[in-house]
């Protein structure tokens, strides 16, 4: 499924607060007529977007899955969209059985050392840097950042678990000029893992921006990645984040097959 988090405060039903679960919820209790619990493979943020997020539920459905899909997206808000159903076996979370998980997060910045501009169209979709960035700088920062180590210095596990994680994968590439602006350009970082902590990526994008802004050293960094108790700057705008991709040990089109074989 994919969702525009302008919308929401998050995935988690809040008790005073409108959600992407509660939104989902919802519009399938309109389908099926039994209060349902959905479950996702990540918790997000409010303002994180998605456009891979994996959720299951256990619902009674005579029609097919398509219809399901169709049925489902007519009750949610234009922010949400259901992209695939999928049948499962009975024991699939779609959380406790991921692999991976792999985020995006999307930054606008200066070529040049030019006067600071808005630029309102993807303000909502992305973090707007004033300034030129170090691309080389920051994919070398984002190289400290992978591996199997203890990742508390970037946030705490959800479940208040031990915090180690291991990062397949964190780099900085350039997209395309910004159509109608070539003095901007969009920079996306993309990050993989097993799991995450509560903010980490957003806080790996504070960090290896602020070395592409020379904020801060290589050697900065690897002393505060090495260090006990070091003191992370703040998360990155929860605007930029987006829940890209969920990976499992079967692809989910084939759960059910494999399932009953």
């Amino acid at each position: 499924m994919a969702w525009d988090g302008s919308s929401f405060h998050g995935y988690q039903r809040q008790p005073n607060a409108f959600t992407v679960q509660e939104a989902l919820e919802t519009a399938l209790y309109a389908c099926v007529g039994t209060r349902v619990a959905v479950a996702a493979a990540g918790r997000t943020d409010a303002g994180v977007h998605a456009t891979g997020q994996v959720i299951g539920a256990h619902v009674s459905w005579r029609h097919s899955l398509w219809d399901l899909a169709c049925a489902w997206n007519s009750h949610l808000p234009g922010s949400v969209a259901i992209l695939d159903v999928h049948r499962v076996p009975e024991d699939f979370h779609p959380r406790f059985d991921a692999l991976t998980r792999t985020y995006e997060y999307h930054v606008l910045s200066h070529r040049l050392p030019t006067a600071p501009r808005r630029w309102p169209l993807q303000r909502g979709a992305c973090w707007y840097v004033p300034v030129p960035l170090d691309l080389r700088g920051m994919n070398q920062a984002a190289s400290l950042l992978t591996g199997t180590r203890d990742f508390g210095f970037l946030g705490a596990a959800p479940d208040g678990g031990h915090t180690v994680r291991t990062v397949l994968k964190a780099c900085w590439e350039r997209n395309p000029a910004v159509r109608g602006n070539e003095e901007l350009q969009a920079l996306r970082f993309t990050v993989t893992a097993n799991a995450f902590l509560f903010r980490m990526v957003r806080r790996m994008v504070t960090l290896t921006v602020k070395v592409g802004r020379r904020q801060l050293t290589l050697a900065d960094l690897r002393s505060l990645r090495d260090s006990v108790g070091g003191v992370t700057p703040g998360p990155a705008p929860a605007n930029g984040l987006v829940l890209s991709r969920v990976t499992y040990a079967t692809p989910i089109s084939d759960m059910w097959k494999a399932g009953k074989a």
